[in-house]
């Protein structure tokens, strides 16, 4: 887990690519998949109200980051996301808004998996500035009285070999995003978790008594819809 820190604020990033683990995962993109042919690249947020006073999903995803910090296969990869998405899950009560965005990808065109998730995540990466920058602006105040609420929001950059049912079965609900969730965690533990090909992890605020108001939320992530 990497700490951006900016102007005294820090955003909480977890990026496995397996690729950077000695393995080829794009590549084998083309292998059997219990999901079917093809790949699928996806991108979901979440948005929480959440509370540095109590449990917090921050700091439930801090934990799972720790727990997978040292990662040798994409069986632990495989972990990650489904741990982050049955995390998310039990927040049901917290959630406000979502946003999602998905496109399945035929077997004519594997070549394209990889630069389509690093567009989805690079994308999300930009909104946590430039890592290890002191210059800018970062949205977010730091309170000293941690007994505050704030807006939280978690970002899953995912790629799958095979053709997942979440794209199908996403919908702007509270019912929906469930069953979205549900999916995604069972879906990462196929063939023993050989159809994840890539996962990123963001959330946002992580240092804790930082702020996040619904405005700055709107700003950030404009995209998002109130469920």
């Amino acid at each position: 887990m990497n700490l951006l820190i900016l102007g005294g604020i820090a955003y909480a990033v977890y990026t496995i690519l397996s690729n950077r683990m000695g393995g080829s995962d794009f590549s084998e993109s083309e292998n059997l998949s219990s999901l079917g042919s093809g790949t699928t690249v996806l991108k979901l947020q979440v948005a929480l109200d959440a509370d540095w006073d109590r449990g917090n999903i921050m700091e439930t995803l801090a934990d799972i980051a720790a727990r997978n910090g040292q990662m040798s296969s994409r069986s632990d990869l495989a972990a990650l996301l489904s741990d982050a998405s049955l995390a998310l899950l039990r927040r049901r009560r917290d959630w406000n808004s979502v946003a999602f965005e998905g496109e399945k990808l035929n077997a004519f065109s594997n070549k394209q998996t990889e630069p389509l998730y690093q567009r989805m995540a690079v994308k999300e990466r930009s909104k946590f500035e430039v890592e290890n920058s002191s210059a800018g602006t970062i949205k977010g105040s730091l309170r000293t009285d941690i007994k505050v609420p704030t807006q939280a929001v978690v970002s899953l950059v995912v790629a799958l070999r095979g053709s997942s049912e979440v794209i199908s079965k996403f919908s702007r609900s509270e019912a929906g995003l469930a069953e979205c969730l549900q999916t995604l965690a069972a879906e990462a533990l196929t063939d023993e978790g050989e159809n994840v090909l890539a996962v990123e992890v963001l959330w946002t605020p992580s240092e804790p008594g930082t702020v996040i108001s619904q405005r700055e939320l709107i700003e950030d992530y404009p995209e998002l819809i109130r469920i």
